[in-house]
């Protein structure tokens, strides 16, 4: 039974369900039944689904506090989409490999894509204990990057989220972050070498951002707050070895 409220109705009437998401009202028709088999078929997938979605959201809670780019509603989809779809690929899912593929960035804000703003390559190396290294190849940036009018320097910031755990379970995520800062001139400059102090065990998981700041000169430290000049992206997430 449906039942009427100031956001429309809810429920279902007879083969269709109605319900709200964003103050939208929607309708769809009532799932079938499905049989116990079915059901046992779909289950491991289910509990992929459920593991990778818990696990993404901690991701994304702890990442959100280091990033200034939106981050909403679709940013948190991303994440859990990119992350159960690690998982699915991987036959051992107690040992990712941690390795960057730049062709399939997790892109956190819809208005900036980091692949089409930033399009140096970059690599990440396990050094032990750990510390990570992550390795930019040579880029100019004034033509390698596209910045906003007025901006003369450019934050690279990358981001580290690794596991912090209670007695019983996984509580939440820490964060390690480095940056570094470029002018926004026309030439060309070295490979670029940037490592992450983490406190991060043997075998923990460990989820690594890339984030791109602009500024108006080298002392200022605010940033040029628009959306579309924001881009931001989860890079790599792995077990450490």
């Amino acid at each position: 039974m449906a039942k009427v409220s100031k956001t429309g109705l809810s429920g279902a009437i007879g083969p269709v369900v109605f319900y709200t998401m964003d103050g939208k009202a929607y309708a769809r028709s009532t799932p079938g039944k499905q049989s116990a088999k079915h059901k046992k078929k779909l289950q491991p997938h289910r509990d992929l689904f459920g593991m990778t979605s818990s696990l993404s959201s901690k991701i994304a809670d702890a990442l959100r506090t280091e990033l200034n780019c939106p981050f909403g509603r679709h940013s948190y989809n991303a994440l859990r989409s990119w992350v159960f779809g690690l998982y699915k690929k991987n036959p051992d899912q107690t040992n990712l490999a941690l390795h960057i593929n730049p062709s399939a960035l997790c892109e956190l804000n819809p208005a900036a894509g980091l692949a089409q703003s930033f399009t140096a390559g970059i690599s990440v190396t396990d050094k032990g204990g750990g510390m990570l290294s992550v390795s930019i190849s040579s880029f100019n940036p004034a033509k390698d990057i596209k910045a906003p009018a007025g901006a003369t320097w450019i934050n690279l910031k990358l981001i580290c989220a690794s596991p912090v755990y209670e007695p019983k379970s996984l509580s939440h995520f820490e964060l390690t972050v480095v940056q570094n800062s470029f002018a926004i001139l026309d030439q060309k400059l070295p490979d670029v070498e940037m490592e992450l102090h983490t406190h991060a065990t043997k075998r923990a998981l460990v989820c690594l951002a890339l984030a791109l700041e602009f500024r108006t000169g080298e002392h200022s430290n605010a940033i040029i707050n628009i959306p579309s000049f924001l881009p931001a992206a989860v890079i790599a997430l792995g077990n450490l070895e």
